[in-house]
């Protein structure tokens, strides 16, 4: 009898308009793991609908021995007042629910659905966590506004970021800024510290600049493992360029060196991949994406002008150099796919 492959507890959180992103993550995951461990994901919702559903189940049926359960948090945050902003929404606190959610399991790993994984996610599940309550990378873009005199937003005051992780956060060393996107989280210590209370309290109360990341630095100072950075290589558009270029220091010198190896990509700007599609790494999101079964909303989100070219950025490429490079990378010879994308190429070039 084939002996069960243990399973590592994956979360995800994502709603509707995010799916196609979220099923690339969990595609990227699937394809870059070895056997070591089966993959049970766990997305976190309130209300993803049928379709949806549907196609990610239709994803999971070509990698047997792995799970995927939809977990809808409705009920749990109901209640909650949570603040939200433009670019947040209450699905960003959903993290922070997860030791609750799966009361039996003693480790998981968290994954924001903005990411493309290239790693194999076994080797991040048995990170040494050293008695901490859990691992992330340190946030390689806030470490750069520290050094460079930024401020935050206004709804916090437009202070000195180095004053904001100081004197609002309570951290000691405003450097060591962590980054929630990817976490490995010992979940026994966690449920065993009994802070989800005061996590949600102070994420309803309070208006921070990033709301549940600035909760999880504020609560677990001297409690959190630094992740190797390619573990969570932050990425977008030309803001990484011209801005992170002009910062140095060890952190960021770890930073360049894992651009060349990276785990995980994660496009943590607003210049996403499915947005502005020539940004650095875009490649490998839509090689991923094209193995899902959202392949074809490409011609969509081109069509209600979803997808833009990031001209106005530096080191971008053309509209037509993107569209021949769609063509050759992520779609085959001879295929419906391929024939419109190369049209639209030509139609571009004579405009």
């Amino acid at each position: 009898m084939t002996m069960r492959q243990p399973l590592i507890p994956i979360f995800i959180a994502f709603d509707d308009h995010y799916a196609p992103f979220g099923a690339c993550v969990i595609k990227s995951a699937l394809l870059a793991k070895s056997e070591r461990y089966g993959f049970a994901f766990h997305v976190l919702h309130e209300g993803l609908g049928a379709p949806a559903r549907q196609r990610l189940d239709e994803l999971m049926a070509a990698h047997p021995g792995n799970e995927l359960h939809f977990v809808d948090v409705s009920d749990y945050f109901a209640a909650m007042e949570l603040h939200v902003h433009t670019i947040y929404n209450r699905a960003i606190y959903y993290r922070l629910a997860i030791p609750d959610l799966l009361p039996q399991a003693e480790r998981a790993l968290y994954l924001d659905s903005d990411l493309i994984v290239l790693g194999d996610l076994c080797d991040l599940y048995d990170t040494d966590l050293q008695g901490c309550a859990l691992a992330a990378a340190r946030d390689v873009m806030m470490h750069a506004l520290v050094r460079t005199s930024g401020l935050t937003n206004r709804e916090t005051g437009s202070l000195p970021v180095r004053r904001y992780f100081g004197e609002v956060l309570g951290l000691p060393d405003p450097e060591c800024y962590f980054q929630s996107g990817v976490m490995v989280l010992d979940l026994a210590r966690l449920r065993a510290l009994g802070r989800l209370p005061q996590m949600l309290e102070l994420a309803g109360r309070n208006r921070y600049w990033m709301p549940d990341q600035d909760v999880i630095n504020a609560l677990f100072v001297g409690d959190i493992v630094a992740l190797p950075q390619r573990w969570n290589l932050l990425t977008g558009g030309g803001e990484y360029h011209s801005f992170l270029a002009r910062v140095d220091s060890p952190l960021l010198a770890e930073y360049r060196a894992a651009r060349a190896s990276p785990a995980i990509i994660h496009y943590a700007s607003f210049t996403k991949p499915w947005r502005f599609c020539d940004i650095d790494y875009a490649e490998h999101f839509w090689a991923v994406l094209r193995q899902t079964p959202w392949r074809d909303a490409v011609y969509d989100w081109l069509q209600e002008g979803r997808l833009v070219s990031t001209a106005s950025l530096p080191q971008t490429m053309s509209w037509r150099t993107l569209l021949g490079a769609l063509a050759e990378k992520c779609f085959g010879k001879g295929t419906r796919r391929r024939t419109a994308l190369v049209y639209l190429q030509r139609k571009l070039g004579r405009a």
